[in-house]
This record gives structure tokens, sequence and C-alpha cells, in this order.
């Protein structure tokens, strides 16, 4: 009895290791060709450039979040749109995770109107959705590591966006911690699209042709 428990169990651990492994590849394969690069970048209608969030600390983006806000105020000044969305925990402190990505694009001579801010950005699956249900966007150009594309473009497809994506350009490798947390953030977000939970939003019906200063206050 013992052993064919074991033997049932292993067989379990087998199978959810397998559906892992397939959910990441239907993932990474299909999607990994709209990640643009410099060469390719121009053939694309564009509406926004949509910058993804992480941590903030200090007023100050670190690191991740820098390297996804110098890419994207990069292709702002290469005019690739004239509208940048940046995405993530909001709320009306001066020091929310969005407030200080906004900031930090001013500082490089962005002006604010063309910043829009996204507080419903709590995750890339919460991204995504807000592009489509708060701001109506057809089609973006999304920034963030190279590692984290596939899963914000499969996101932005399902949800009937015409999303590619840009890779930030990274001063470090890639860890392996950041690369086994995206390994799990994919099997969730794939079931996350599946199920499809319910979602209420601080914001609604958000014009990109207004100014991006009316998203200052969620």
């Amino acid at each position: 009895m013992v052993k064919r428990l074991r033997l049932l169990f292993l067989l379990l651990v087998m199978l959810l290791v397998g559906l892992s492994l397939s959910v990441n590849n239907h993932l990474l394969k299909p999607y990994r060709p709209y990640i643009l690069s410099e060469h390719t970048l121009y053939n694309q209608p564009i509406e926004a450039i949509v910058v993804l969030g992480s941590l903030v600390e200090d007023g100050q983006p670190l690191p991740v979040v820098k390297e996804r806000l110098d890419t994207a105020a990069n292709l702002y000044e290469k005019g690739l749109s004239r509208r940048i969305i940046v995405s993530g925990h909001g709320g009306i402190e001066p020091t929310s995770e969005v407030q200080v990505m906004k900031n930090y694009l001013m500082e490089q001579g962005i002006p604010s109107y063309r910043i829009f801010i996204d507080h419903d950005g709590q995750s890339t699956y919460r991204s995504m959705l807000s592009l489509k249900e708060v701001f109506n966007l057809e089609n973006v150009i999304i920034v963030s590591q190279k590692y984290h594309l596939p899963r914000a473009i499969f996101l932005g497809r399902q949800n009937g966006i015409e999303a590619y994506g840009y890779p930030a350009v990274q001063q470090k490798k890639t860890s392996a911690y950041q690369q086994v947390r995206e390994y799990f953030a994919r099997n969730k977000d794939y079931v996350q699209n599946i199920l499809k939970p319910k979602q209420s939003f601080i914001q609604e019906n958000i014009n990109i042709e207004w100014s991006g200063d009316i998203t200052n206050r969620p």
C-alpha cells in the first residue's frame, strides 16, 4: 500500500512538472517573435510605450526599474510614441511606485502631460488588463527585461491588445533567482488567464489623447 502511494505521488509530481514545462514552452516560443529590436521598431504603429513597474526605494527607482525607464525614455526620444504609461502599485503618496517612475521620466526631460499613470498595475496580469479595460488601447510596446517580456506579451495579446516588447538594457546578467521566479510566474499567469478572476479598477475610461496629468491621482 505504501509503495503504491509513493508511486502515485511520484506520478503526480511528474505530471505537474510536465505540465509546468509545457506551460513555459507555450509562453516562450510563440511570443518571442514579438520582441522587437532596434531594426524592427519603426514598422509598428504604437499608441503608447508601457513601462512595467517594480520596486522603488527612498523615492528612487531601483536598478531593474531604472533600466526600464531609461529604455522607455530613449524610445520616446526616438519618436516611437508620444505617450508613455507607467504601470505599477499606485496611491496618492508622492513616493508611490508609479509616481516615482513618472518623476524619474520627467527628470529625463519628458513632459508630465505625456506620461500616464496606471495605478492598477499591481501585477503583470493586472497591468495588461488595465491597458484594455481602462485605457482602451489596441497596440502597445512593453518595456521590461527580456526574460519578462514573453509573459507580458502573452497576457496582452490574450486580452485583445496587439502587444510588442522591447528589452530594457540590462547592466547585469539575469540572476538565477529572477529566472526561477519568472518560471513560476508564467504558470500562475497562464492559469489566471484561463480562470479570468473578476477584477475591479481604480481608474476608468482614460483617453490617451488627454493630458497624462489627469492620472496623477487615482
